[in-house]
C-alpha cells in the first residue's frame, strides 16, 4: 500500500494468515488475482457475523462460491454492485480460519477504537470502494466522468471462453433434488449444471451471468441471447466459479510422460462423487501457447449453476453456449471460428504444401 493508505488502513491478515482480531462490519476485503488483468476489487463487510458455507442456503443468502469456509455479506461496486437489501456473501476465511489466496483483509481507522460505519440502504455511500481504490492506487478523481470511467474498467477485458465440458461427445446428465431433499448440502455435478472451461482471464460470476446461455436442444443453433433475457440466462447469485489455483486446484498431478493432463471437478461437500478426467496436453498447449497472444485461453475454471436454478429447467435435453461477441445468428460460434482460423486453415495449408 502507499504511505497515504497506511495512515488510514490497518492490515488484519494477508493470504494464508489468520486475522489478528475478529472481523467486524466495515472491514474491507481487497482481492487481486495476478495475471488476470484485473485492477483489483474491494468489498466491505456488511454483516456482524460470518456464516459457515452450509448455513448460507438455509438463510437464503447467495454466495460467490460453494467452497467450504466462512462467508460474510458485503456491499460493493463494480459491473454488478451488491447492496444490503439483497444479501450477497463473499468468502472471507477458509475452513481453517485463514484468509484465501490473493486476498488481504483491511480495517479502516475510524475516529474511535470501537467505531464502525453505518452505511445506508441506498445511495452513493453504498459503494465506498468506488472512491477509495484509486487513492490506494495513487490516483485521484477530478470529475464524475473519471469516476464513471474507472468503475466501467472493473469489468476488465472482453471475456472469451472455450467450453470443454459438457460437450457433444461427453454430455452431462443431472437430476436436481427438490428443495426439501437438499438440506444444506450443495449439489455436485450429478445434481446441478457444471462446466469446465478455458478463458482468457480469471472469470467472475458476473462474467458468467453476462455470457453463459442455455437453450433447448432444438435451438442449439442459437448464437446470442441478450443479457437480462429469460429463459436462457442465469442470475449471478445462482453461479459459482472455481478458478484453477494452487490452493484449491482443478488440475491434478499427472506423470510427465502422459499425453493428458488430469483434472478433478464437479464434487460436492458431503458428497462422494466427483469427475476425474483427462484433457489432451496438446489441446491445453494450443489454447495457452500456440494461439496469438490476444487469442490465448490459459485460465482453467469450473462453473456451477445452483441446484435450485438447475431445477427450474423442465426435463429434457439442453445446449450450453457462450454468447458470441456480436448478435449475428447466421454465423459459426466464436469458439468454432477460432478453431477454423487458427487450426483448420493452417492445417489445410500445411497439408497442401
Amino acid at each position: 500500500m502507499t504511505h497515504g493508505a497506511r495512515d488510514v488502513l490497518d492490515i488484519l491478515a494477508k493470504p494464508s494468515e489468520r486475522p489478528e482480531t475478529t472481523l467486524r462490519r466495515g472491514d474491507w476485503m481487497l482481492r487481486a488475482v495476478p495475471g488476470s488483468g484485473d485492477v483489483g476489487h474491494v468489498a466491505v463487510l456488511a454483516s456482524d457475523n460470518l456464516l459457515a458455507e452450509p448455513m448460507l442456503a438455509a438463510q437464503g443468502v447467495a454466495a460467490e462460491s460453494l467452497q467450504p469456509g466462512y462467508y460474510g455479506s458485503v456491499i460493493e461496486a463494480g459491473a454488478f454492485p451488491h447492496r444490503r437489501a439483497r444479501p450477497f456473501a463473499r468468502r472471507w476465511l477458509d475452513e481453517s480460519g485463514r484468509v484465501p489466496p490473493h486476498t488481504v483483509v483491511l480495517r479502516p481507522r475510524y475516529s474511535g477504537p470501537d467505531a464502525t460505519p453505518d452505511y445506508p440502504e441506498d445511495g452513493e455511500s453504498e459503494y465506498p470502494n468506488a472512491r477509495i481504490i484509486p487513492v490506494i492506487g495513487e490516483a485521484a478523481y477530478e470529475s464524475d466522468a473519471i469516476e464513471e470511467t474507472w468503475i466501467e474498467q472493473q469489468a476488465g477485458p472482453a471475456v472469451r471462453v472455450r467450453i470443454l465440458w459438457a460437450a457433444l461427445g461427453f454430455p452431462a446428465v443431472i437430476a436436481p433434488r427438490e428443495q426439501a431433499a437438499r438440506g444444506n448440502v450443495a449439489g455436485d455435478a450429478t445434481r446441478c449444471i457444471s462446466l469446465l472451461v478455458l478463458a482468457n482471464r480469471t472469470l467472475t460470476r458476473d462474467d458468467v451471468a453476462r455470457h453463459l446461455r442455455c437453450v433447448t436442444w432444438e435451438n442449439r443453433s442459437k448464437r446470442h441471447i441478450p443479457e437480462g433475457t429469460s429463459p436462457g440466462t442465469f442470475r449471478a447469485a445462482d453461479i459459482a466459479v472455481h478458478a484453477d489455483v494452487s490452493a484449491d486446484p482443478i488440475s491434478l498431478s499427472t506423470p510427465k510422460n502422459r499425453l493428458i493432463s488430469l483434472v478433478g471437478f464437479g464434487g460436492g461437500k458431503g458428497e462422494k462423487s466427483a469427475i476425474i478426467g483427462g484433457i489432451a496436453k496438446a489441446v491445453l498447449d494450443f489454447y495457452a501457447h500456440k494461439l496469438p497472444t490476444e487469442e490465448r485461453l490459459p485460465h482453467l475454471h469450473e462453473i456451477r449453476i445452483s441446484e435450485h436454478a438447475s431445477n427450474q429447467l423442465p426435463d429434457g435435453q439442453y445446449h450450453l453456449f457462450w454468447n458470441n461477441a456480436t448478435p449475428t445468428e447466421d454465423a459459426p460460434s466464436d469458439e468454432m471460428r477460432l478453431l477454423i482460423d487458427y487450426h483448420a486453415h493452417p492445417l489445410r495449408e500445411s497439408t497442401v504444401e
